[in-house]
């Protein structure tokens, strides 16, 4: 399988604050994952992006690739080798290990790929560092700065370094179960990367463990207060018969 990357902290934030989706918008033909056309897609696709993954326990493992192409190369190889797609999120068992991997634009270049094959999104190739330069996001609009509203660096948390460069990757690995057997395959999985980014000459910057919050009526919620998975777009037409 194909690594599927996403915008570590880039296009995700892109994604929240340049789209603007009612709640009545629905896709018009939702997708039937059972389709050949479909089913290739999906399998060729991390899982955590059409759908959430759904866990109750996760490490989000941030990383700073080493300096040497190859080494960084075959450390990331390492890393896709685990990730969940999307066809088989289908199934959606919650105590299967889950695993993603994201790249920044930094991470992106730390690999030695060329231009061509990194994200063309301007804010996404600048990064959450840069608060100046000034970008066009719309025809409509005059070019603007820092077009997400980030915060200035010396106000990041640790372990992100204020001035250094960021992050390269983020590593999400979750797990359902009961907190014990959850922990402890967490822990697991934690080491084996940070071995394996030891032997690459990259670095764990930092580990934040994660656990699942919900509102008082039941439904899933972000740290700061949001509500989430309650919104469009729904992708595939089984989600959208419950829906």
């Amino acid at each position: 399988m194909s690594v599927q990357t996403v915008g570590l902290l880039g296009i995700l934030l892109i994604y929240c604050c340049h789209c603007s989706i009612g709640s009545g918008d629905l896709p018009p033909s939702p997708l039937n994952p059972w389709k050949p056309e479909v089913a290739r897609l999906l399998r060729d696709l991390q899982g955590n992006i059409l759908q959430d993954h759904g866990r109750n326990f996760a490490r989000h493992i941030f990383l700073r690739l080493g300096s040497s192409k190859w080494p960084s190369r075959a450390f990331v190889g390492f890393l896709a080798e685990k990730v969940t797609s999307a066809f088989k999120e289908l199934w959606k068992d919650p105590e299967m290990l889950f695993q993603s991997v994201l790249l920044s634009a930094s991470g992106y270049k730390k690999l030695g790929l060329d231009a061509d094959k990194i994200p063309s999104d301007q804010t996404f190739r600048l990064g959450m560092q840069d608060l100046t330069t000034k970008i066009n996001v719309s025809s409509l609009f005059e070019p603007v700065a820092n077009p997400c509203a980030d915060p200035p660096v010396d106000t990041w948390d640790d372990p992100f370094p204020q001035s250094a460069p960021g992050p390269d990757a983020l590593v999400i690995v979750a797990i359902s179960g009961d907190i014990f057997n959850a922990t402890t395959t967490l822990d697991v999985v934690e080491k084996a990367i940070r071995v394996a980014a030891y032997v690459s000459g990259s670095k764990v910057l930092g580990v934040y463990h994660g656990h699942r919050m919900k509102t008082s009526d039941g439904l899933d919620m972000e740290h700061f207060g949001f509500a989430d998975g309650i919104s469009n777009p729904i992708f595939l037409d089984r989600d959208y018969k419950e829906a």
